[in-house]
């Protein structure tokens, strides 16, 4: 089903090549969310990811075996992602809205 293209769509298609240069990534909330999360591996989704950068200072932070999908509605923002050095290997990405996340009931 091909995603809709509005007013929010078209502006972050606008600014995905140059959105991480224009943003800051605030390690505090990353720092805060590791804390909860304990010690085990574990699978995850970061869903509006944009270009990942919350995603990968997340990935940084937890123990090895653990992954990451990639969401978001905005292709442009996904391809920014995987055009990132590290980002988009470490984390496979999905286009898709919040509304109907392509994930299994109970994961």
């Amino acid at each position: 089903m091909p995603l809709g293209r509005g007013p929010m769509t078209e502006h972050f298609a606008r600014v995905a090549p140059h959105y991480d240069a224009l943003r800051r990534t605030d390690h505090a909330p990353v720092a805060a969310i590791v804390d909860l999360l304990g010690r085990a591996p574990l699978n995850g989704s970061d869903v509006a990811t944009g270009t990942g950068r919350y995603g990968e200072a997340l990935l940084c932070h937890l123990p090895s075996g653990s992954l990451l999908f990639a969401l978001d509605h905005s292709a442009e923002m996904l391809l920014a992602l995987r055009r990132a050095p590290a980002r988009g290997r470490r984390m496979p990405a999905a286009q898709c809205v919040a509304e109907a996340l392509p994930l299994r009931p109970r994961t």
